[in-house]
């Protein structure tokens, strides 16, 4: 199964990272009074750095909290 989640995962950095390469065009990014007016690929590859690090975020709670339940257990 780790092998599909591997595949899985480059295919999905090749698809970006395609996507990033054929985008050049400068998109404007707006956070309340903030402007910033940064290429199309920055704004993918951040999205995608950003998604990777947070799903690894609670992929890792998640499995930290199981294994807290699974060690709490007392025998009856």
């Amino acid at each position: 199964m780790r092998y599909v989640y591997l595949t899985l995962a480059v295919l999905l950095a090749g698809v970006a990272l395609v996507f990033s390469v054929q985008n050049f065009s400068l998109v404007t990014l707006s956070f309340f009074t903030l402007e910033l007016t940064v290429p199309l690929w920055a704004v993918v590859v951040a999205a995608y750095l950003a998604g990777a690090l947070t799903g690894g975020f609670i992929i890792g709670s998640v499995r930290r909290i199981v294994s807290g339940s699974r060690a709490r257990r007392v025998p009856a």
